[in-house]
């Protein structure tokens, strides 16, 4: 029989990895004390005795952190004391945990750096995930790792609101309507290679499924210079322009000039609106051919950079489209 597919983890809450650290540290405690004891039955002093425990601590506290967390299988960056609580330790890089990440992580920046001063190093660590919005210690970000929860998501209840009539949108032009739909198809595309992929690239699709939503903003905008333009052409204008005497009736062709000064600057907007419509497509067709190409070479790091640049052309179309909003309302 197929195995079922792993339900996709969710960030794992504070009490959960509270809970496996205080178990942890029982077991650990634990196996220090039956050392301790090995060491008083033996007849050593009181000093020797205390330097037993400590050692025995550190030492086979080490070994089951770093040995429990290097497991291979499903158990895989899971101590006893995670394992009981159903979270895990993931690699941003989606890499399984090995033995010297396990070291790094769990010993060297957990228990012997955090300890340094006092012990407070530990307690700001520990208490770091509350204010973190991915809920990351601060060994989580030096390391780049999450921890995730092995518990499936529960299924939230969700009450049917009232009906409300659907709110008519005016349809877009066709000049402005294909640029959407092809930013429509690229997200789609992009959210099916990320499916794919099973890498963690959710901020990439955020940003994304933000940068669509602003272009679908913009091109109501848009819709409303095509509008203002289709009502009165800037040729029409012209033509009554030319018309008018300027001797015989100045008033008129004033307001003849003015209104041609506005109409030719909804004209130069809507134009670099469809240049800019245009060359965000192509961009998130990159975008899309990069993530692709990430899919097929297993670098899973490549999400921050393409984070960044899809937040940066998201700007660059808010820049527009405050263009716009100004070419059809400015004086």
């Amino acid at each position: 029989m197929d195995e079922q597919p792993e339900p996709r983890p969710y960030l794992a809450e504070w009490w959960p990895r509270v809970g496996a650290t205080l178990l942890d540290g029982v077991i650990i405690t634990v196996a220090a004390l039956v050392a301790d004891a090995v060491a008083t039955a033996s007849g050593g002093s009181d000093d020797t005795v205390g330097a037993v425990f400590f050692l025995a601590w550190l030492v086979l506290g080490s070994a089951y952190v770093a040995g429990t967390m290097a497991r291979k299988g499903k158990h895989n960056g899971q101590t006893i004391g995670k394992q009981a609580a159903g979270i895990r330790v993931v690699r941003d890089d989606g890499r399984p945990i090995r033995l010297g990440f396990a070291v790094v992580r769990e010993v060297l920046l957990k228990y012997i750096v955090a300890n340094l001063v006092f012990g407070i190093g530990w307690i700001v660590d520990s208490v770091w995930p509350l204010g973190d919005k991915e809920n990351r210690a601060i060994h989580d970000m030096i390391v780049k790792s999450h921890v995730v929860s092995t518990q499936p998501r529960q299924p939230q209840i969700v009450r049917p609101q009232p009906a409300r009539p659907p709110v008519a949108r005016p349809a877009l032009a066709p000049p402005i309507a294909r640029h959407v739909d092809a930013a429509q198809r690229t997200q789609a595309g992009i959210a099916a290679a990320v499916e794919r992929a099973e890498l963690p690239y959710t901020a990439v699709s955020q940003e994304i499924g933000s940068l669509v939503a602003e272009l679908q903003r913009s091109a109501m905008r848009a819709q409303l210079l095509y509008e203002a333009l289709a009502d009165t052409p800037v040729a029409a204008v012209e033509q009554r322009l030319a018309s008018v005497g300027e001797l015989e009736q100045p008033e008129l062709s004033l307001a003849l000039r003015e209104q041609l000064i506005a109409q030719r600057r909804m004209q130069e907007q809507l134009r670099r609106y469809d240049g800019e419509m245009e060359r965000m497509v192509v961009e998130l067709d990159t975008i899309r051919a990069n993530l692709v190409s990430t899919a097929a070479s297993g670098d899973a790091q490549n999400q921050e950079r393409l984070a960044e640049r899809v937040r940066s052309l998201r700007d660059e179309m808010s820049a527009v489209s405050e263009g716009m909003d100004a070419g059809y309302g400015a004086d």
